[in-house]
């Protein structure tokens, strides 16, 4: 499962940048995020940072880590969930994520996301209406994004 989402915000692309990386905003703007914080002595963000989020999907709690695997700083931001062997918490599904910011012109910016997943045995059954839930469930974030950074 694939979906993306792009949104414009007269937000300057630094700005934009520093909130969409920061995890712990993840609650302010992502429907169904109840907790996302750093391990470690986090920010600085670089490739190999990690953090844990606990988020509501479906009536079902979903605790995931993450490892951010791109970073450059003002502009791209991926990470993927880790599995069980690799420091990850059980009950998730494979996530990967990457978010880009690049300026429109003075003030203005564009923030861009990819999403791809793998929903699981619990999720996959419902695997068609599950990836128009997720797809409506993203650009509604990024729509919010868009209310939180502009207001």
């Amino acid at each position: 499962m694939e979906t993306s989402a792009t949104v414009e915000m007269a937000v300057p692309a630094a700005t934009a940048f520093a909130f969409v990386a920061d995890a712990t905003n993840n609650p302010r703007w992502q429907k169904g995020m109840v907790e996302c914080a750093w391990l470690g002595d986090e920010p600085p963000i670089t490739v190999g940072s990690r953090y844990q989020q606990h988020a509501r999907f479906l009536s079902r709690d979903v605790r995931s880590t993450f490892e951010v695997t791109e970073y450059v700083d003002g502009q791209v931001i991926a990470a993927r969930t880790l599995g069980v062997d690799e420091g990850g918490v059980a009950g998730g599904f494979p996530i990967t994520f990457r978010r880009s910011v690049e300026p429109v012109d003075d003030g203005r910016c564009r923030v861009r996301t990819v999403v791809t997943g793998e929903p699981g045995r619990f999720f996959g059954l419902a695997s068609g209406p599950l990836a128009w839930m997720v797809r409506r469930s993203i650009r509604a974030d990024y729509d919010r994004l868009v209310d939180v950074l502009e207001s």
